[in-house]
């Protein structure tokens, strides 16, 4: 960036983050924070335009043809059908665009909708940073400061930045698209990175950051996991597990055939590339339940429960059949719950652990049952993703989530619920097994909770 886009960037206490992005885009957020104090028509527009570019970027940065002719609903729409944004995102890009629609034809001068707007602009700048790094921004929005170290000449400049920022990018639409060529993030396909083409037969993939890695202690055997997509026209999006295994007589080997019979379950066959297995998951459609519902920082919207509840008990009818195979995810959280939209059941991203051995670091995961940290505490089971269903539902619900296997009454939050769901989490996360609920009977319980007191039938 020059020295005036990184000045006004860096001085934006909501958008700085925004830099290493896109720097037209972090300009435009920055400038409508600016003008929030001195103008706040320039505000409104500056923060539409900002979700104008926000949605053209990421069609393009999905792949997706674009066309001066589509407008934001239009965008929007496509943007969803392809599952690139949640369904939560699109009214907050038509609120900012709306807010600044009624500025341009009304001359409007609302301090409500502008300040609406920009907070608006910060969650869709908070989402997108996410998406792109793997990790929640942990920045709340604050009161736009007035301006004390920009001057309105630098202001000036960038604008004039801005301008030809903007032409640059229309002209580009106008031309042909350049041809693509993705090549590896490292020369070795079996250290898997973000960028790393992996190729299985007549089939390629592109791996995506992050990639989870868990290697023996003694390195006889490395497994690796990731998103990824398989590099074809309709850039199928896939989940990828691969298995490095040096030694196959020792516990790589068991790691193996617990990948063959993770393959059977789903109807699938893995793919061997030397020392190299590979599972390759078509990933369910639909939207993770933490970009639904959120990651448990604050409780959840009273509104929210009857789906968020529908959504746990269509990931209990998959988790009851893998039960019936006396198998268990292990590894249950916000990420690994997809959740479709209206009309088709969530659904899980990947088996999990099931079939695996103990791996190095067995508790590190998100939420871990008791049995996960003390061997003492009994082994890990079917129990186990009792357990961490119900915390996850706890601490999305209550904004905590539970400590040292101890429920906390979502009455207190969410006086709606009846007494039957938080006795039915406190038994899910008794620090005895054998003391929970069937992953069965859990899900009947909260179908009833369901459908008789929050409204609608279950899933």
């Amino acid at each position: 960036m020059t020295d005036e886009l990184t000045a006004l960037v860096d001085a934006s206490p909501n958008f700085s983050f925004l830099a290493g992005h896109d720097p037209a885009l972090a300009a435009d957020a920055a400038l409508a924070e600016y003008y929030f104090h001195s103008d706040l028509h320039g505000s409104l527009f500056k923060s539409r335009h900002f979700g104008e570019m926000l949605a053209r970027t990421l069609l393009r940065r999905a792949g997706l043809r674009e066309s001066r002719r589509d407008n934001q609903p239009a965008l929007l729409g496509r943007l969803l059908e392809a599952e690139v944004i949640p369904a939560s995102l699109p009214p907050i890009f038509t609120t900012v665009q709306q807010n600044g629609n009624d500025a341009a034809h009304d001359h409007a001068k609302d301090p409500v909708k502008a300040l609406d707007s920009l907070r608006g602009c910060h969650q869709l700048g908070a989402w997108w940073h996410e998406r792109e790094t793997g990790q929640p921004l942990g920045r709340a929005f604050v009161l736009p400061p007035p301006p004390n170290v920009l001057t309105r000449e630098l202001t000036a400049r960038l604008e004039e930045q801005l301008v030809r920022l903007t032409e640059a990018y229309e002209q580009g639409l106008s031309r042909p698209a350049p041809r693509l060529v993705i090549r590896a993030g490292r020369p070795d396909p079996h250290d898997w990175r973000g960028g790393t083409e992996v190729h299985l037969g007549d089939s390629s993939y592109l791996v995506h950051d992050p990639v989870d890695t868990v290697t023996a202690p003694n390195g006889s055997w490395r497994l690796m996991q990731a998103d990824g997509h398989r590099l074809d026209q309709r850039s199928t999006r896939v989940r990828l597990r691969g298995l490095l295994v040096r030694d196959p007589t020792g516990p790589g080997g068991r790691l193996v055939e617990g990948l063959g019979a993770q393959a059977e379950f789903l109807g699938r066959r893995p793919v061997r590339d030397g020392p190299l297995h590979v599972l390759v998951i078509p990933r369910p459609p639909g939207s993770s339940w933490t970009e639904m519902f959120g990651a448990g920082d604050r409780p959840l919207d009273p509104y929210a429960v009857p789906p968020a509840i529908d959504a746990l008990i269509g990931v209990a009818g998959e988790l009851t059949r893998l039960h019936r195979r006396r198998q268990a995810h292990r590894a249950l959280d916000g990420d690994v719950i997809l959740v479709p939209r209206q009309g088709r059941p969530a659904a899980l991203r990947d088996p999990g652990r099931a079939w695996w051995p103990g791996l190095p670091g067995e508790g590190e995961v998100r939420y871990p049952a008791p049995e996960q940290r003390a061997l003492a505490a009994g082994r890990p089971g079917p129990a186990t993703d009792v357990y961490q269903l119900a915390a996850l539902l706890q601490h999305t619900c209550a904004g905590h989530p539970p400590t040292a296997g101890a429920a906390i009454r979502l009455r207190v939050f969410l006086p709606g619920l009846p007494d039957q769901v938080d006795d039915l989490l406190r038994r899910a996360l008794d620090p005895d097994p054998a003391n929970r609920p069937a992953m069965s009977q859990l899900a009947a319980g909260l179908r009833q909770a369901r459908g008789s007191v929050l409204g609608g039938t279950g899933a």
